[in-house]
């Protein structure tokens, strides 16, 4: 038998699109607290940030080169980190 344990407080979101031209939405499905959004390049430099409370955020990254890039989501209970694709 296999057993599984779920979160149910886990913070779970979408980013969308993805890939996009550098303009995305991170649609929060459950979130409970304050949040830090933090994007870092390929090399680990972090090249945008903001904080907020807010249910759905737009990133505005179309000045940043094609390639790909990690989104750091950071609740203060949990971090999690996707893998956004800028296409220009």
């Amino acid at each position: 038998a296999t057993a599984s344990v779920q979160n149910t407080n886990a913070t779970s979101f979408q980013s969308a699109p993805n890939p996009s031209n550098g303009k995305f939405s991170i649609l929060f499905n459950k979130l409970n607290s304050m949040y830090d959004i933090s994007v870092y390049n390929v090399e680990g430099q972090l090249i945008y940030h903001t904080k907020g409370s807010e249910k759905n955020a737009t990133i505005d990254l179309s000045n940043a080169a094609a390639g790909n890039y990690f989104v750091c989501i950071n609740t203060g209970a949990e971090k999690i980190i996707r893998k956004i694709i800028i296409a220009h």
